[in-house]
């Protein structure tokens, strides 16, 4: 059974997650689901002539899905109070990503805790931060 969230104190980890290789299926079915069809996402001649990229990339908007899970893995989605992030590098095709939290903040008399969250791809480049803040039972 997980901890539940509000047992953490201020400036503890949360548990990480481990993701597998972003892979081509994953941005076909995300085009699909989210409308977002830019081909460099799914076109490597497009990402490469127009990007000058080696291959296409995630969506931004997919890495911050990938942060949400985290966050649910903690609370259920209504628990969810903000969700702010800021995309800071591409993911690359093939690269597997971990998502990050910290808690840093207990909200004085909300029952509230502020986490501040991060994906990283290999090696630590880091290409999502941001924070939530979550209601705790």
């Amino acid at each position: 059974m997980a901890r539940p969230l509000s047992s953490y104190a201020p400036g503890e980890m949360l548990p990480s997650l481990e993701l597998p290789p972003l892979t081509r299926h994953m941005l076909a079915l995300y085009c699909g689901g989210s409308g977002d069809h830019n081909p460099l996402h799914t076109d490597i001649d497009f990402a490469r002539e127009a990007g000058h990229l080696p291959d296409v990339i995630g969506h931004g908007m997919l890495s911050m899905a990938l942060a949400a899970r985290l966050l649910t893995d903690l609370a259920p989605p209504e628990a969810l109070r903000a969700f702010e992030v800021r995309f800071v590098g591409m993911t690359h095709i093939h690269e597997a990503l971990t998502v990050e939290g910290v808690v840093e903040e207990r909200l004085a008399g909300s029952g509230r805790v502020k986490i501040a969250i991060k994906v990283l791809a290999p090696e630590g480049r880091l290409i999502l931060n941001g924070q939530a803040i979550i209601d705790t039972p």
